[in-house]
């Protein structure tokens, strides 16, 4: 619902998801104990409000209506609530899939980033300038 990245492919939708899921899950158990909560909870807010902020980032290969565009960013911040009220529960009953779940939300961020270029950003050949 969040929109964001998508591949080329299915294969390399396959491939991509795969390789992010893999990397989370040795990324996860690296670090999981070594960061403190406040660490995991800072990770979470921040990734979690530039999801709600920015989703749905749309595809121009798949462009959708206004309609469609807000019914989608209600779905994003609806499912986003509860993924985060989940890593909150989490992180006093299980902090190791608490950090998969906050990476996992991270990841979407992450996405959405390189798939919808922050739009304060001029990209221009001599280089970046903010507006």
């Amino acid at each position: 619902m969040a929109y964001g990245y998508h591949a080329v492919t299915y294969f390399r939708c396959f491939l991509i998801s795969n390789i992010s899921y893999l990397f989370l899950l040795l990324f996860n158990n690296i670090i999981y104990t070594k960061l403190p909560l406040e660490i995991w909870l800072i990770l979470l807010v921040l990734s979690s409000y530039y999801i709600a902020i920015h989703a749905p980032v749309v595809n121009e290969n798949q462009p959708i209506g206004e309609n469609k565009k807000s019914r989608c960013k209600i779905m994003a911040r609806n499912i986003l609530n509860i993924n985060v009220f989940a890593a909150l529960f989490l992180s006093v009953v299980d902090k190791e899939i608490m950090g998969m779940m906050v990476l996992s939300i991270c990841l979407v961020a992450v996405f959405m980033l390189i798939t919808d270029k922050p739009k304060f950003l001029l990209y221009t050949k001599k280089g970046v300038i903010g507006l």
